[in-house]
């Protein structure tokens, strides 16, 4: 009787306990998705042309909502979320597709050529998507 206790005892253990050994091997064959880098992009320039006396640190193209336009900027800012891990250098795009609000699309597509454009947007490092946060022109409309 007590033969078959032990026996009992020790399958019920040995069942609770191989799971538990075999799991760190498990999970070690899949590799961890790495959290995706934002960074909040400042952009200030101006649509079309650049303005007399202004010069532009660099040229981008705007897909907004289908049309291309060319923003002079004047000023360009990143700023990172995450600052743990090294952040990925690389060539900024020469085209990004601006996406937010339709008014907000609107508005900037809209954007005389002697008005001052100020983005605020988001963006995933390496993506060449924008996600506007906000729009400033100056003078206003």
């Amino acid at each position: 009787m007590m033969s078959r206790l032990f026996r009992r005892t020790g399958a019920i253990l040995l069942a609770a306990v191989v799971p538990l050994i075999r799991w760190p091997g498990h999970g070690a064959a899949h590799e961890p998705e790495r959290p995706k880098l934002r960074e909040i992009v400042r952009a200030q320039g101006y649509l079309g042309s650049p303005l007399a006396g202004a010069s532009a640190l660099r040229t981008v193209e705007l897909a907004i909502l289908g049309e291309t336009h060319q923003l002079h900027a004047t000023q360009w800012h990143l700023y990172r979320f995450e600052q743990t891990q090294a952040a990925v250098q690389g060539d900024e795009p020469a085209r990004v597709i601006v996406q937010g609000t339709r008014a907000d699309l609107q508005r900037l597509r809209r954007a005389r050529a002697e008005q001052r454009v100020t983005l605020l947007a988001e963006r995933r490092t390496g993506s060449t998507d924008l996600y506007l946060l906000a729009v400033d022109l100056c003078p206003p409309e």
